[in-house]
């Protein structure tokens, strides 16, 4: 990575143009940056030194931990210089790569990376996406879209501290909010972006804020109502359910995948907008969580499906969709939290599973048929939700962990004594109270190494 490409994040000094060899972020006028309320940096548990580098090549360059909040997904930035994560807390942090992410440090091995920005949001988010522009150096085109639960789409900046513009997207007989669950920006108009909802593909316009849709594909149609409560699906566009996941090639069609476990390619700019739809197998009919097209404009009929409660990834090719060109076995994913991946141009696709291992496979697209993982490494200790390769071809890659844990709860031996029982054991025993008590707390304070969390963020030289 250039110095070049990634700027001070901290540094308050004015842009020059003129200046080559390193790039300041100006303080737009009347817009003050986001505090930098984020994880408290910590040491990473697990640390790969120089020695510790497997045959594989991975090394870890930067990292960020925590252990009472974790990750949801990973999102890079076009230009390669920020990276943005949801968490569970219902936050979106920004962080900016530093300028000598890749050069060595003499007094430790790795980065401490911290927030550049946040923003705490009042609700669950379902969806994040970043502008197809974003451009550090360029303030203005800093742009991403959050769909939170209950409440209107939202467009931030990570140089603004409140919401730039909302999109309304709201149902028309109860006037209650839609929330999408899947979001994306059309590639061939960058002013417009789609919403996936319940049986909905909305577009909306990216300059009309506090505007509704400017169109809507539905994608369940039931008959008229005058059929009564034995009204039958529509046989043309029947994908019921909520879409939830979107994904567009460089000719125009658009797929979208609900967590029925359908797989539909839509014309948007058509009456009829269903194209045809993919024969996904039965055990990848659990629920569709992403899809992704292979980015390169000369592969772009290759598509991804990802499905929850699955350990196989489906690649189709568009010309053919009636079955799977080809299956991605052996990564572990037997988890309803979505688990993302990366599809990249020269034909390889980057995921990560609930054991902690990043799989990679080569030559997606050549052949078809089984395709186990041509090599991976344990990069962390949980689940990882995210993983990204850096968009401008560095090799440099991206992982974040983490997942939602619960206490045992308190398991009873037989029938719960009353509480009258418990008052006599007590006056009578009360050796054999103490024994059980210390019994129940040496049973609850046992933890197995699996339960220990991982949440953290971590870059990978490759």
């Amino acid at each position: 990575m250039d110095k070049g490409e990634a700027p001070a994040p901290k540094s308050h000094k004015s842009h020059d143009t003129t200046q080559q060899d390193e790039i300041y972020v100006p303080r737009l006028a009347g817009i003050s940056t986001c505090l930098k309320t984020s994880f408290t940096p910590v040491s990473l548990t697990t640390k790969v030194s120089a020695q510790q580098v497997r045959k594989d090549g991975a090394q870890i360059v930067c990292g960020n931990g925590s252990t009472t909040d974790y990750f949801t997904s990973l999102i890079w930035s076009l230009d390669g210089t920020t990276v943005l994560l949801p968490t569970a807390s219902h936050r979106l942090d920004t962080y900016v790569l530093p300028p000598d992410l890749l050069d060595p440090l003499p007094s430790q091995l790795y980065h401490d990376l911290e927030p550049y920005t946040t923003h705490g949001l009042p609700e669950p988010t379902h969806a994040t996406i970043i502008h197809p522009c974003y451009t550090l150096s360029s303030p203005q085109t800093c742009l991403y879209l959050t769909s939170p639960c209950n409440l209107p789409i939202r467009l931030l900046s990570p140089f603004a501290k409140g919401i730039l513009a909302t999109y309304p997207l709201v149902k028309s007989t109860t006037e209650a909010w839609i929330a999408p669950y899947s979001l994306l920006f059309n590639p061939r108009d960058l002013n417009t972006f789609f919403a996936g909802a319940d049986g909905l593909v909305a577009a909306f316009d990216l300059q009309r804020n506090g505007e509704g849709p400017i169109s809507k594909i539905s994608t369940s149609k039931r008959r008229q109502r005058r059929a009564g409560p034995a009204a039958r699906l529509d046989p043309t566009g029947n994908m019921r359910g909520i879409v939830s996941a979107m994904a567009m090639n460089a000719e125009g069609v658009l797929a979208a995948g609900t967590f029925t476990g359908k797989l539909g390619l839509y014309n948007a700019n058509s009456a009829a907008p269903l194209v045809t739809e993919c024969n996904l197998p039965g055990d990848a009919r659990t629920g569709i969580t992403s899809l992704h097209f292979n980015p390169s404009p000369f592969r772009s009929n290759y598509l991804l499906a990802v499905s929850r409660v699955c350990c196989s990834m489906h690649l189709f090719d568009i010309r053919n969709p009636s079955a799977p060109l080809s299956v991605l076995c052996g990564r572990q994913a037997k988890t309803q939290q979505r688990l993302s991946v990366d599809f990249t141009e020269n034909g390889e696709v980057w995921a990560g599973g609930t054991d902690g291992v990043v799989s990679v496979w080569e030559g997606v697209g050549l052949q078809d048929g089984e395709l186990q993982a041509a090599w991976g490494w344990e990069a962390h200790g949980d689940v990882i939700g995210g993983v990204g390769v850096h968009p401008l071809g560095a090799r440099v890659v991206a992982s974040c962990s983490g997942s939602r844990r619960y206490d045992p709860p308190r398991s009873y031996q037989g029938a719960r004594p009353d509480c009258e029982d418990i008052e006599e054991s007590e006056m009578s025993d009360t050796d054999s109270v103490s024994s059980q008590s210390v019994s129940a707390s040496s049973a609850s304070s046992q933890k197995s190494p699996a339960s220990i969390p991982d949440s953290s963020l971590k870059l990978w030289a490759l």
